[in-house]
């Protein structure tokens, strides 16, 4: 044991740290609370709790404050080959939940009412800065900004169709989707709802992400509107858990109104500390004459017209009314009008 203390840096086993949950959750503290309460920053304690190397003098720290034996929670020297087999050899079921999970995720990012409009060149600069990560091998953090409507979720689920082909064509890789609109709670607990979402059983998607690239190589993380969860106690979580993914070789995405980003995320030096020459925005704007064009026309088609010389009067009239009203610019600027079955503009349209 002396050999082990020794050493300069410390990580907890498998074992060692279902222990050390359990005793939090009897104090019915979570771990950035905790973390608060010893005065040590929430980036170590998550590196505890999902067997990271910790330098020793805080491991045992925490370990005596929850009044438990670091020998008895330390990874010994004769564990690691066991552990490792143990979670390669859990990767095959997990594999295929996250795989579910994003597929599941995906279809909700389909539009509702209309074929999709394709842009395929954001498309192209969305991948081209997602491949800077997958295959030159660099740390990207990816954010996909707009205004409401102007199509980023329906961007991110071409963005999924895309690497997952990729990926399967390659035989390496992986491709993981989050749709944030799915999580519910604390912000403190982000990491842990985002692996369960992903895999059906409470694990952390730090652990997650690292069981994945190690088995499959370097992957993708796509979360969409972040915007939903965001508020400012949720930055510095955030901050944390993206160096983490990094760590694992995960390129992140995410999207995010661009005003939320701004107001949040604002001065971005701070926000994204550690990895900020890493940080990439990609900008959606508002749908140009061509696109509403072709996003008319597929409507009227949707509904049984043949006419495709109506169909394109019909779209002019509307790009020429909306030259001079504000409320008509947003509608056929966006893909609100498109992608909800709600919002009513079915029948706006038809009267124009």
């Amino acid at each position: 044991m002396g050999k082990q203390k020794g050493k300069r840096s410390l990580i907890a086993s498998i074992t060692g740290i279902k222990v050390a949950k359990l005793k939090l959750e009897q104090r019915s503290l979570t771990q950035k609370h905790f973390g608060e309460d010893l005065q040590i920053s929430w980036s170590t304690i998550s590196k505890f709790f999902n067997g990271k190397p910790v330098d020793r003098r805080i491991f045992v720290e925490i370990c005596e404050a929850l009044d438990l034996e670091w020998e008895d929670i330390v990874l010994h020297p004769t564990l690691p080959e066991l552990e490792a087999t143990t979670a390669a050899a859990s990767l095959p079921d997990d594999l295929a939940f996250v795989e579910q999970s994003s597929a599941r995720a995906r279809i909700a990012l389909n539009p509702y009412i209309l074929p999709l409009i394709r842009r395929e060149a954001l498309l192209s600069r969305c991948l081209d800065a997602i491949f800077r990560g997958v295959k030159e091998k660099k740390r990207r953090v990816i954010s996909i900004l707009g205004a409401a409507g102007y199509g980023k979720s329906t961007l991110l689920g071409s963005i999924y169709d895309r690497l997952k082909e990729d990926f399967t064509t390659a035989a390496a890789g992986w491709v993981a989707l989050v749709r944030c609109n799915d999580l519910i709670e604390s912000a403190e607990m982000l990491s842990w709802e985002l692996g369960e979402k992903l895999t059906g059983k409470r694990e952390s998607i730090v652990e997650v992400t690292r069981k994945l690239s190690q088995s499959l190589g370097r992957g993708v993380l796509l979360l969409d509107t972040l915007d939903l969860i965001l508020e400012p106690k949720l930055v510095p979580i955030w901050r944390c858990l993206c160096i983490e993914l990094l760590e694992n070789e995960v390129t992140v995405v995410f999207t995010c109104r661009d005003t939320d980003f701004r107001d949040f995320f604002s001065p971005y030096p701070e926000s994204f500390a550690g990895f900020f020459d890493s940080v990439e925005k990609q900008l959606v704007k508002e749908f140009d004459d061509k696109e509403v064009t072709e996003a008319a026309t597929a409507f009227l088609q949707s509904l049984g017209t043949t006419d495709l010389a109506g169909c394109q009067a019909f779209a002019a009239k509307i790009i020429a009314l909306s030259a001079d009203s504000q409320s008509l610019t947003e509608i056929t600027r966006k893909t609100g009008f498109k992608a909800s079955p709600f919002s009513g503009a079915e029948g706006d349209f038809l009267e124009v």
